[in-house]
């Protein structure tokens, strides 16, 4: 294997009887981190010399005697090079950890486990903290925590094996199962697998936060509301996933939780994973934290979420998936492409694409694909680099800390960015934000938004009976954020074809250009940017909105 011949290590086990790597036959060999310092089979420098970690044959044909050398030249050996290597990967490995212990004693997390795939198999794992707030149980790399977000994808790779077994049909509308499934505002028929998995149904984000509804009954007595006309526009929606787990129900006969044990986590060779709260108490489980608010897995077990959040798992489970990935579907779909291709374009500006249960987009010249996961005190990140065989994978017990961040520091650290790759610019030049401004129409819940540009400034405007213009502040193209009531609330700009400007899109609005004239510029001068606290950094939908505080 291409790991096993990178890898071998210089420095020999110790001469003791302390535990080491490689002590007992087969250890460096058995994925496993037998002597608990985080790094895994070869990647542990105390399997130096074991058979499963001697670098290839790669000697030279005999140098003819008559030429004359130069025995002073070193000579650059496979096994000086794989020793090189490995240095510079435990190094990048410290460098990790020291990172993640600076920032959960910064933000006070309570605890943080993660691990690092390197060649396409597990290389590094290991678990901070304590897995509840003020408690003493140390988190290991077998800890349970919620995966939130990230369950997506594990429910689009069970969605594209039923597609391989005929099934499930991408584009088919899905009232052809399920012919009672009811929309307000929108057409059912035009509901489809793709456009779920897209996030482009132009359905919203609904949260019934009182949980006790089956996913049966959810869709049997809910009509969520539809903000955009279906393939308009990608707007995140865990409703069109939570309706993805209700096709696999449906296609499979089977409860979706236990279809997916059966065919994809078990398959996986996932030991912790289930999307079953109430099982996930019955391990070593950590306690999530939000705002001086607890969560054990059973506390908020909304059922007909599953499919969108409730997979609950250790760091390594969620490494499993990473190394799965990475291999192209392990035998679990046998063409796992579709999910990792663009598929629709999101406005953003660094995320620019969506896959199936991913985001595909360029870190620093790689291609990366990610996905993020947040809520019940818990926080969770996926990356991928599959060119380069490298991924990562990060879970915590708070879910104020953006695990993201530890994500991009490991892919700094082991990725290879193109030595001729240069960083786009994602700011521009206010003088040509007079494109967005406007008039835009949303029926819902805001009415008229009105978008005004004075000398510098950018400011919206609602029709909420205020009639106060919040200033706009650039993230990033044509995305912006506003401030109101200690929320920093994100939008973007959303354009046709032709490169206009025609949408406003936020988590759980849509509103569209209108042809009414634009309201003359504010008066209001400009407005200083606070400075954010963790707390600070949530986004508040509009006041009577189902998931509104």
């Amino acid at each position: 294997m291409l790991l096993l011949t990178l890898l071998a290590c210089q420095s020999a086990p110790p001469e003791d009887d302390s535990l080491w790597e490689g002590k007992n036959p087969g250890e460096c060999d058995d994925g496993a981190d037998n002597d608990g310092d985080g790094a895994f089979d070869c990647f542990d420098t105390d399997c130096s010399g074991a058979p499963d970690c001697t670098p290839a044959d790669t000697t030279e044909p005999p140098i003819d005697s008559a030429e004359p050398v130069d025995s002073a030249e070193p000579v650059d050996t496979a096994e000086q090079a794989a020793g090189a290597l490995a240095e510079q990967r435990q190094a990048a490995w410290g460098e990790l950890t020291d990172f993640a212990d600076g920032w959960i004693n910064y933000y006070g997390v309570p605890g943080l486990a993660f691990a690092v795939i390197l060649d396409g198999e597990l290389a590094y794992a290991t678990g901070m903290g304590t897995t509840q707030y003020g408690g003493a149980i140390p988190v290991t790399t077998e800890t349970i925590f919620r995966w939130n977000s990230v369950s997506k994808l594990h429910t689009a790779m069970a969605v594209l094996q039923l597609v391989e077994d005929g099934k499930l049909d991408l584009s088919a509308p899905v009232t052809g199962l399920l012919p009672d499934i009811s929309v307000t505002g929108g057409d059912p028929d035009a509901l489809t697998l793709h456009r779920m998995m897209t996030h482009s149904t132009g359905m919203e984000d609904y949260w019934d936060t009182s949980c006790d509804l089956s996913e049966v009954a959810f869709w049997n007595n809910i009509a969520p509301n539809t903000l955009v006309s279906a393939g308009t526009l990608f707007n995140y929606s865990n409703t069109g996933w939570s309706l993805v787990g209700r096709v696999i129900e449906e296609a499979t006969g089977q409860d979706y939780a236990d279809y997916m044990q059966d065919h994809i986590l078990t398959p996986a060779g996932m030991t912790t994973a289930t999307f079953k709260p109430a099982e996930a108490v019955g391990g070593s489980y950590s306690i999530g934290y939000e705002n001086g608010s607890f969560y054990t897995p059973d506390l908020h077990d909304c059922e007909y979420l599953r499919a969108a959040t409730l997979l609950h798992g250790s760091v390594l489970d969620l490494g499993t998936m990473a190394e799965v990935i990475l291999d192209g579907g392990s035998g679990l779909v046998a063409d796992l492409s579709p999910m990792l291709t663009p598929q629709q374009e999101t406005g953003y500006a660094v995320t620019t694409h969506h896959g199936y249960g991913m985001y595909t987009w360029s870190l620093d010249g790689v291609d990366v694909l990610s996905h993020s996961g947040g809520g019940a005190g818990h926080s969770s990140y996926l990356l991928v680099a599959p060119d380069q065989g490298f991924g990562v994978v990060a879970v915590t017990n708070a879910s104020y800390y953006y695990t993201g961040n530890l994500a991009l520091r490991a892919a700094e650290l082991f990725l290879d960015a193109p030595a001729d790759y240069t960083a786009p610019e994602y700011f521009t030049d206010p003088k040509t934000w007079g494109e967005f401004e406007g008039d835009y129409e949303d029926p819902l819940y805001n009415g008229t938004v009105v978008v005004t540009l004075d000398e510098r400034y950018l400011y919206i405007r609602f029709a909420d009976g205020a009639n106060q213009s919040r200033r706009l502040y650039q993230s990033a193209l044509d995305e912006f954020f506003y401030v109101d009531g200690g929320y920093y609330n994100y939008i973007r700009f959303i354009r046709d074809e032709d490169g206009t400007p025609q949408h406003i899109a936020s988590r759980y609005w849509v509103a569209a250009r209108s042809t009414a004239p634009a309201a003359p510029p504010p008066t209001l001068g400009p407005a200083a940017l606070p400075q954010p606290t963790p707390a600070d950094w949530l986004i508040a939908p509009p006041a009577g909105h189902p998931h509104s505080p």
